[in-house]
């Protein structure tokens, strides 16, 4: 059985989560949003997705403890995880955390959709192509 939920956006800002998870859909996968992170260990317990897309900079958030978390409660053997963020210095907090990759903001939508695409295998093609 794959994932409920192919990808989760986490960020804090309402435009780039509405954006990011509007662009997502359109391109068949399905998409689950959190505006922080407090819930993001019991949501990807809950709906395992293949994919979390992590702003790094949420106000009071704990990245490196909740990823710690994850990796306790063996999740993120099945949910790889890309930091999205704007902070130039993110490259090496993501390689300290082992993170999976990171995208810059505001992401270019070709660069955003192939890191998708390297961690995310639809388990049927899109609505839109499928045979009449």
């Amino acid at each position: 059985m794959g994932p409920e939920m192919d990808v989760l956006v986490v960020d804090d800002e309402l435009e780039t989560r509405l954006t990011l998870a509007e662009v997502l859909r359109d391109e068949g996968y399905s998409v689950g949003e959190l505006a922080d992170g407090r819930n993001l260990v019991a949501t990807v317990a809950a709906a395992r997705p293949a994919l979390v897309l992590l702003d790094l900079t949420i106000p009071g958030f704990d990245v490196e403890t909740t990823i710690a978390e994850l990796r306790t409660r063996g999740l993120r053997a099945e949910t790889s995880i890309v930091a999205l963020t704007g902070v130039w210095e993110a490259d090496r907090v993501a390689a300290e955390l082992g993170l999976d990759g990171l995208v810059r903001k505001p992401p270019d939508l070709n660069v955003l959709l192939g890191e998708i695409a390297r961690y995310v295998r639809h388990s049927e093609p899109p609505r839109a192509n499928a045979p009449l």
